[in-house]
């Protein structure tokens, strides 16, 4: 086996079910300008041609390596990914997504003006069918901290690259018990530990279809809240300020509300719009509220 840190970049691509998407993701990797690469794909037990396709690519490019698993969810199989990473930094690719060709070059230039760096994040374009629609990355400008990712999620999985030995010391790391949240709380407590240092250029695209696990629903929202609340209790205590946090709790609760109005769901709507309304008041959480009440008593 090939000793760790031998290989510059392990790329991490958990696949379930996409054999419509799962080929363009690896010529993206192949595609790379940077041939300093592994591919770990990790089959979560996909049922459609996704794990036949893995393996006929394997069979042609030998740092592509497939493990076959149980379903198990995207954090688990990203876990797996990394526990067999020989490579010093771990990059993440989602097998609906790509990656422009000179991204991994794009992050050992950043790697080599930066020797201290450990986390590096850039951002995505989007793509539509066959239409790819720009977007402007945030907080490209200066590294980031904790308090600017609590604020807001900014970085997605397929535009970070992060030192494998960061991960040193924790005891999880993408938590199974978030979905799909846990992404984004393993990049919070990452950011206890080191400056979050921007790229400053999209590495790729993300693409929108009407099967994404990452959109936003009623219960997505509500993990999410709950997630930021325990983490500014627990990993983050005392990194951030209560008004802030309690801000940005609320407004989670208060979408996750919303997203479940929007589904039909009054119940839920209600217990969201409470629990954001017990963090801070506002009129929005308010109205809602009032509004789903009165829905659910004319509905008998």
């Amino acid at each position: 086996m090939t000793p760790i840190d031998t290989i510059r970049f392990s790329i991490v691509m958990p696949v379930f079910n996409h054999g419509g998407f799962v080929s363009s993701a690896i010529q993206s990797v192949l595609a790379q300008t940077c041939a300093d690469w592994e591919l770990i794909a990790v089959d979560d037990g996909s049922s459609d041609d996704s794990g036949e396709i893995l393996d006929a690519a394997a069979v042609a490019e030998p740092r592509l390596r497939v493990i076959h698993q149980a379903n198990a969810g995207p954090a688990q199989a990203r876990n797996r990914g990394i526990a067999e990473a020989r490579g010093a930094w771990l990059a993440f690719l989602d097998s609906d997504d790509t990656l422009y060709p000179h991204a991994l070059e794009s992050y050992a230039r950043y790697i080599d003006a930066h020797p201290a760096a450990r986390f590096i994040y850039g951002f995505r374009h989007r793509l539509l069918g066959d239409e790819v629609r720009r977007t402007v990355g945030e907080h490209q400008d200066h590294p980031t901290g904790t308090a600017e990712l609590f604020e807001r999620v900014y970085i997605g999985s397929s535009s970070v690259c992060f030192r494998r030995d960061s991960l040193d010391g924790m005891d999880v790391w993408f938590d199974p018990a978030l979905p799909p949240a846990e992404d984004y709380e393993l990049f919070l407590r990452l950011s206890l530990k080191t400056p979050l240092e921007p790229l400053g250029e999209a590495v790729g695209l993300r693409r929108r279809h009407g099967g994404n696990i990452s959109r936003q629903t009623g219960r997505s929202r509500l993990n999410e809240a709950r997630m930021l609340e325990r983490f500014a209790q627990g990993p983050g205590a005392g990194r951030l300020d209560p008004s802030m946090v309690a801000l940005r709790v609320a407004r989670v609760f208060c979408s996750a509300g919303r997203e479940h109005f929007r589904a039909g769901n009054l119940g839920p709507a209600i217990e969201s719009l409470d629990e954001s309304l017990a963090r801070r008041w506002s009129m929005r959480a308010w109205a809602m509220r009032a509004w789903c009440r009165a829905m659910r008593t004319i509905k008998g």
